[in-house]
């Protein structure tokens, strides 16, 4: 396809060059036409003008014959330049006004190279230079006119047009030839692909594979440290209940010492009470019993004073009473003293002895207070070491089991991948199968195996044949 507009212009340059050629012909016609009646050879082009070494002399006498017979075109001189008035020639590439004509293929060739290729003694040469005829033979005609010229100048173009056909037809051949290759190659690139597709489904299967395999490793290691673990908070715990059965022996121990202290100072401070008790029982009903008997005989004396006869005694008796009450009075007051006094000192020793039997107790207490704190703390660490230990293991069983949703999820998510991709391959390789067959079935009409496809490059058989032989030009 890229070679069209360059087909293109070369159509246009020769449609250009015919127009002017033909031009060029018709205001040449009238001088050729008076020319050929009175064609006379000058005797400078009986000879050979030197293109080619000199020939012998015998036989430059018999080419002066022939060219005066006009059997064989004059030697003119050869002209580089291009007109349309002058015959080039297919070997020497040289203008002559007049050419050779072969009888074999009609192509021209000037009297040099014709003397080259075969002796003038004899008309024919072994070999065509251009058909590869045998015996070929030429024949001179003169100069061509404008009419024949014309008729070659169309034949040419046909040719050339020709030439451009098949030109175009072979592009258009390669073309398709190379859209085929493409489409081969683009099978093959998808056929590559959905092998590295495969590949890869493989390679994730594997993975999974592994990753499962690691999964069961890695369960296996968890459960193994669980049992450790197990084993080693077992040991903890026997450690601890040892520990605490000996403390609360040491604790049992020392209260019992204590309660047995407090029993005896408990019972000492009992028999203490009920001896102050008897005797402030008896003192009370001792001075009860005097205190009777004196309101008795206060009363007596009243009564004895209640008589008029007695008023002087009885103010004696009132002042005797006031006296003996003042007396009594202040014994009792003294009593009274003593007895608070007494009083007093029992239950400051009373206090004294709680207050030794509550330092025992408070010091016991301490230490089993201590003891309790120390096993609260125990009994707390090891509460808060199994629920890290608990909290632990419920953080690892949703994390494996988070791994396990997440790697199941992911093996669902390959598979779908893996159907999907093993559908597409399958879905492939029948349209794959379905071309080749089509393709094959196509191959045997399009291009048979006696016909070739030509190449671009290869050269056209009218291109082939107008060139001449190197061995036959030698």
């Amino acid at each position: 396809m890229a070679e069209e507009p360059a087909v293109v212009l070369q159509e246009q340059v020769v449609v250009e060059r015919q127009d002017r050629e033909q031009s060029e012909q018709v205001e040449a016609e009238e001088h050729e036409a008076v020319e050929e009646e009175h064609e006379v050879v000058a005797e400078q082009y009986t000879r050979p003008q030197g293109l080619y070494p000199r020939q012998r002399e015998e036989d430059l006498e018999e080419l002066r014959r022939l060219i005066l017979d006009a059997k064989l075109a004059p030697c003119h001189a050869g002209s580089d330049e291009f007109s349309h008035d002058l015959d080039e020639c297919p070997i020497c590439f040289l203008g002559y006004p007049s050419l050779n004509w072969l009888r074999c293929c009609q192509k021209g060739m000037c009297t040099e190279c014709f003397l080259e290729l075969k002796c003038p003694t004899a008309f024919n040469t072994e070999w065509c230079p251009f058909c590869n005829t045998a015996a070929a033979a030429v024949e001179y005609r003169g100069k061509r006119t404008a009419e024949e010229r014309i008729r070659e100048m169309e034949e040419d173009q046909k040719v050339i047009a020709a030439e451009i056909k098949m030109r175009q037809e072979e592009t258009e051949a390669y073309a398709a030839l190379q859209a085929d290759l493409d489409g081969q190659q683009a099978i093959e690139a998808e056929i590559a692909r959905l092998r590295q597709q495969e590949a890869y489904a493989a390679s994730l299967a594997e993975e999974e594979e592994q990753i499962v395999i690691e999964s069961d490793i890695r369960k296996r290691q968890e459960d193994e440290e669980h049992a450790a673990r197990l084993s080693t908070v077992e040991e903890q715990r026997v450690i601890e209940a040892e520990f605490r059965k000996r403390l609360e022996d040491e604790v049992h121990a020392a209260s019992l010492s204590n309660l047995e202290e407090q029993r005896a100072i408990e019972a000492a401070i009992k028999t203490q009470q009920e001896q102050e008790a008897d005797a402030a029982a008896l003192f009370i009903q001792v001075e009860q019993g005097e205190i009777e008997a004196t309101i008795r005989q206060q009363e007596e004396l009243l009564a004895y004073a209640a008589s008029p006869s007695n008023q002087e005694e009885q103010g004696r008796i009132e002042a005797a009473i006031r006296a003996q009450q003042e007396q009594e009075t202040y014994a009792a007051g003294l009593s009274n003293k003593e007895e608070q006094q007494e009083i007093e000192a029992a239950i400051r020793k009373q206090q004294e002895q709680e207050a030794v039997s509550a330092s025992l107790l408070s010091v016991e207490e301490q230490g089993m207070v201590e003891a309790a704190a120390v096993i609260d703390q125990e009994q707390e660490a090891y509460a808060a070491s199994l629920s890290n230990l608990e909290e632990q293991r419920e953080i690892e069983a949703a994390i494996q089991m988070q791994q396990e949703s997440e790697a199941y999820a992911f093996s669902l998510d390959e598979l779908e991948e893996q159907e999907i991709i093993e559908a597409d391959i399958a879905l492939q390789q029948e349209e794959v199968a379905s071309a080749a067959h089509l393709a094959e079935q196509v191959e045997p009409e399009e291009t048979p195996a006696s016909q070739p496809v030509a190449s671009p490059s290869s050269p056209s058989p009218s291109t082939s044949s107008s060139l001449p032989s190197p061995s036959l030009l030698l």
